[in-house]
């Protein structure tokens, strides 16, 4: 292993956008999302990362700045861990997507590169920022940093860390305030070694 990098999604947002599409969309965090992002940098804490590095999104940014203090490590901010941007689907429920936009759903599971949401961004691009952030994570001088940021790009740059097919993002489920973590060896790869940990919210249970 030559770095340790540490993944935390965002804590919960405003109740009131929770279970929509939320991407460029600007809420801060809910009371409940405070706490968890507290419990959050508390977990951080004992591995002593050397650097933060956040989206500017408020619900991110919010959560970096309570595990920072947490941490003594200053925020630093990374527009390409900006959420993908769900173009006209932002703020909607799933179901009312798949009413507005029939077959919408399907082909965005498709995660063709292609592929954009109605007037949002397009995946290859958002793929390229998640090439980007990689590239940052193995060329920087820390060995241990840790990002905060939202569910999709942290998928996204999850899968590139570990050579996931381009379907893969949809596999994970990120919890709010959870710590994954990952291990970057000397040869280019990467190992999975702790997922959703410190998680709050209760599994879904299986259909």
């Amino acid at each position: 292993m030559i770095k340790e990098v540490f993944l935390i999604r965002h804590a919960e947002p405003e109740t009131a956008y929770t279970k929509r599409f939320l991407g460029r969309l600007n809420p801060g965090l809910s009371p409940a999302g405070v706490e968890q992002a507290r419990l959050a940098g508390v977990r951080l804490r004992d591995f002593q990362p050397q650097a933060i590095i956040a989206s500017p999104l408020r619900r991110a940014s919010e959560t970096a700045a309570i595990v920072a203090d947490a941490c003594g490590v200053p925020v630093q901010t990374d527009s390409n861990l900006i959420e993908i941007d769900f173009g006209d689907l932002e703020g909607l429920t799933f179901a009312e997507a798949s009413a507005r936009y029939p077959g919408i759903t399907d082909s965005w599971q498709a995660l063709a590169g292609n592929f954009s949401f109605p007037g949002g961004e397009r995946f290859d691009q958002f793929n390229s920022r998640c090439t980007a952030v990689a590239t940052r994570l193995r060329s920087g001088p820390e060995k241990r940093i840790a990002l905060v940021a939202h569910g999709g790009v942290l998928r996204g740059i999850l899968c590139t860390l570990l050579a996931v097919e381009a379907n893969g993002p949809l596999r994970f489920r990120l919890a709010y305030a959870a710590l994954t973590t990952v291990e970057l060896d000397t040869d280019g790869g990467a190992v999975l070694t702790g997922f959703n940990i410190g998680r709050t919210d209760a599994p879904r249970p299986p259909v």
